[in-house]
C-alpha cells in the first residue's frame, strides 16, 4: 500500500468509524435529556420520517394531499427505513388499506431497536432534522464536517491523497469532532478514537470497503445536502398550527432568557420555536408590542428576536406568546 493510500485509508477511518460512533452518542445524549428511548423517538416522529423516504402519495397519516416540497426531496432509503420499521407485522390502527400510499406505511417501529443499528447518514439526517437546533455550535461542527467530507470526495474514486491534504483534512476534522465530543462529554473517549484510527494496522480488505463506504456516504449525503431545506418547511407543513396542543416545552426550542439592562440602554430579545410558522407576538406587561421607530421585531427561520432601542425601554416583563 501506497503512502497516499495509507492517507486515504486514515482519512476514511475518521470519516466513516469515528464520526458513526459520536453522531450515536449524540443522539444518546440528546435523548437522555429528552427522557425518552431511541424506540419512542422513533414512534414519535414516524410519520416525518416515512416522508424522507415516501413522498409521491399522502399517507394515512397526511391531513390532505401531498405536502408541498416533497416530490422531489426523498431523502433516505428504503434500506435504512427498514433499519426503523417492521414490516412483517400488522399495520397500526390509523392504516387505511384503500391508500395508494407505499409497504412502509403504518408499519409499526422495531422493537428494541436502539441507535446502534443506525449507519452515519441515517444518524445525520436524525440529528439535524429533529435535535439539534439551528443555529447551534454542534450543528456548525456537524455542518462544518459534511464541508470537510466533500472538499476530500474527489479523492474516494482513485482511493488516494497527498500527505498534506491529509494532515490539513485530520486537523479539521478533528477540531469538528472534538467539539461535537465536548457538548456530549465524550472528549476524552474520541480523542483515544482518533488516536487509534490514525495508528492501526492496514488492510487492504478493510481499505477498500471503507472507499465503498465512502462512496455510499457521499452519494446520500449529497441527496441530503439539496433535500433538507425543502424537508424542513414540508415536515412542518404536516400539522396545520390550529391542530397543535403545545405546552412551553414544546413551543419553544430555545426560550427567552432573563436580561438585566440599564434604563435607558438598548436590549435584544432572542428566542428559538419549534415551527417555522409560528407567527407569536411579543407582549410586554401584558401589552402586545408592535413595530415602530424604536422596535423591530424580526423572524429569522424558527428563530424570533426583538430589539428595543434605549429612550422606549422601562423596566417590566417581555413574553412571546402564540
Amino acid at each position: 500500500m501506497t503512502e497516499e493510500q495509507e492517507n486515504f485509508y486514515r482519512h476514511c477511518s475518521v470519516i466513516v468509524d469515528v464520526l458513526k460512533h459520536l453522531f450515536l452518542q449524540l443522539i444518546d445524549f440528546y435523548l437522555k435529556i429528552q427522557g425518552i428511548t431511541f424506540e419512542d423517538f422513533i414512534r414519535k416522529y414516524q410519520h416525518e420520517i416515512y416522508h424522507l423516504c415516501v413522498n409521491m402519495y399522502p399517507c394515512c397519516s397526511c391531513p390532505t394531499g401531498t405536502p408541498k416540497g416533497y416530490r422531489d426531496s426523498t431523502v433516505l432509503h428504503d434500506t435504512q427505513m427498514n433499519i426503523l420499521l417492521d414490516k412483517s407485522g400488522a399495520k397500526l390502527p390509523r392504516h387505511n388499506p384503500r391508500s395508494r400510499s407505499s409497504p412502509k406505511c403504518c408499519c409499526p417501529v422495531k422493537t428494541g431497536i436502539s441507535v446502534q443499528s443506525l449507519d452515519v447518514s441515517l444518524a445525520r439526517v436524525l440529528l439535524i432534522t429533529f435535535l439539534v437546533s439551528l443555529p447551534s455550535q454542534e450543528r456548525k461542527a456537524i455542518d462544518d464536517r459534511v464541508n470537510i467530507r466533500n472538499n476530500a470526495s474527489g479523492h474516494a474514486t482513485k482511493g488516494l491523497m497527498g500527505n498534506n491534504e491529509y494532515r490539513s483534512s485530520i486537523d479539521e476534522i478533528t477540531h469538528c469532532l472534538l467539539i461535537i465530543a465536548r457538548i456530549c462529554k465524550k472528549e476524552t473517549e474520541i480523542k483515544q478514537m482518533l488516536s487509534d484510527a490514525l495508528v492501526k494496522p492496514l488492510n487492504t480488505n478493510i481499505y477498500i470497503q471503507l472507499q465503498a463506504n465512502l462512496l455510499q456516504q457521499i452519494e446520500r449525503e449529497d441527496r441530503i445536502e439539496k433535500a433538507i431545506e425543502k424537508l424542513k418547511i414540508a415536515i412542518e407543513d404536516l400539522i396545520s398550527p390550529k391542530d397543535l396542543n403545545l405546552s412551553l416545552g414544546e413551543t419553544f426550542s430555545r426560550p427567552l432568557e432573563n436580561k438585566d439592562v440599564y434604563e435607558g440602554h438598548d436590549v435584544q430579545f432572542e428566542c428559538e420555536v419549534t415551527r417555522s410558522d409560528f407567527e407569536g407576538k411579543w407582549l410586554k406587561n401584558g401589552i402586545e408590542l408592535r413595530k415602530s421607530q424604536n422596535i423591530c421585531i424580526e423572524k429569522d427561520g424558527r428563530v424570533r428576536r426583538l430589539d428595543i432601542y434605549g429612550k422606549v425601554y422601562k423596566t417590566g416583563e417581555n413574553t412571546l406568546l402564540k
